[in-house]
């Protein structure tokens, strides 16, 4: 305590409010809450068991505080064989549990102290670095709200805030049935045509010619999803409509078909190619 109170903390040690009911638990939820830091601290005990919940009220709040995502750090004995007999747990059942405990915390960031003095000297250090890298919302004096603006309005400021964090944390969350989609190289097959058209003259005699419909080609090919995705990228950075999506798309076959219908047809002049690549080919995908 002495360690935080000289870091202008307000400590709310939770041995303040000894959890008896449900109602308690529910006062230690809301302290938890309201607190921008959670410390624990755990030397021979593992604590009092909450009736019902097969865990001590210690480890429900360490659980209860990393569910709300505070920043949470723990201490742990280093040696608790040589902490004195009357301060340890006295039941095999009971020195389970408190190991198990010490597992859970050391799995988070923890640090080991030896006595009280090392203690409150970590503390000290591993707040002080915790307030710099995850600073809190901390407490202000009554007479100074007036200078920051109207109490109302910054609570319901406060409150959009977290309203907008819940809806953020969703949208990091992938969609359900994401998992069932194809994606990056999985190959997907699709049907194309393309017309052969012969260069004949406009009427008998003339000079002028048109493309006339000759001949309708159908071939299938596999695609992964990473090629189309890279020919729309581009277009997706900013709003595209869908002609502009299908144009790309276009284009890609184009370069994905034009050498291997040239190589076709070389021998032939009844193919329309080249510069006509792209009307060739717009909306041939089925």
């Amino acid at each position: 305590m002495q360690a935080l109170l000289e870091l202008n903390c307000f400590p709310s040690g939770m041995e303040l409010f000894p959890a008896a009911n449900e109602t308690q638990w529910g006062w230690i939820k809301k302290v938890i809450d309201e607190s921008d830091y959670y410390i624990v601290i755990v030397a021979g005990r593992y604590g009092t068991i909450a009736p019902g919940k097969g865990m001590s009220y210690t480890e429900m709040e360490y659980r209860y505080a990393v569910e709300q995502k505070k920043p949470v750090i723990g201490f742990l004995h280093e040696d608790i064989s040589k902490i004195p007999q009357g301060q340890c747990e006295a039941t095999p059942k009971g020195r389970d549990a408190l190991l198990k405990f010490r597992d859970l915390v050391g799995s988070r960031l923890c640090k080991m102290y030896r006595d009280p003095t090392d203690l409150g000297g970590k503390v000290s250090r591993s707040i002080t670095q915790l307030i710099s890298q995850s600073p809190g919302i901390g407490w202000i004096r009554a007479d100074a709200v007036s200078a920051l603006g109207d109490p109302k309005q910054i609570l319901l400021l406060r409150d959009q805030i977290d309203e907008l964090k819940g809806k953020l944390e969703s949208l990091k969350k992938a969609p359900e049935g994401q998992e069932n989609l194809s994606q990056g190289d999985d190959m997907f097959e699709v049907d194309i045509y393309y017309d052969e058209q012969e260069w004949v003259p406009s009427y008998p005699g003339s000079t002028s010619h048109h493309w006339k419909f000759k001949k309708r080609h159908w071939i299938k090919r596999s695609y992964t999803w990473n090629q189309w995705f890279k020919a729309i990228a581009p277009k997706l950075i900013d709003e595209a409509e869908e002609q502009d999506i299908k144009e790309k798309i276009d284009i890609a076959l184009d370069a994905t078909l034009d050498s291997e219908l040239q190589e076709q047809f070389k021998n032939k002049k009844t193919l329309q190619v080249g510069d006509m690549g792209f009307t060739r080919f717009a909306g041939h995908i089925w």
